[in-house]
């Protein structure tokens, strides 16, 4: 994986990522996290199907008239391990 340095991470997703799911975790706990948080089904990278990728992405409205796209990654090991997590916020708008 890159340098985590050199990744337009969102510091506070990404740090409650590694706070709740640290390396080593059952992927379905993070699955199952995702799910309840409004993420929408993970997808798995075609290059490498042990890469996922769930999407959570909300219209702004009212006084949140940013839009918010967060997308969550994540790698396994063969046992359904989590091997790494990353986590990227994007605000648009306007």
């Amino acid at each position: 994986m890159i340098s985590r340095s050199k990744l337009a991470l969102s510091p506070d997703l990404s740090e409650r990522l590694d706070r709740q799911f640290p390396i080593g975790s059952p992927e379905s706990a993070l699955k199952n996290e995702l799910a309840a948080d409004g993420f929408a089904a993970p997808e798995s990278c075609e290059a490498d199907p042990s890469i996922m990728r769930a999407r959570f992405f909300q219209k702004g409205a009212g006084f949140l008239r940013y839009d918010v796209d967060a997308s969550v990654y994540w790698k396994t090991d063969g046992n359904g391990k989590l091997v790494w997590t990353a986590g990227f916020i994007f605000y648009g708008g306007l």
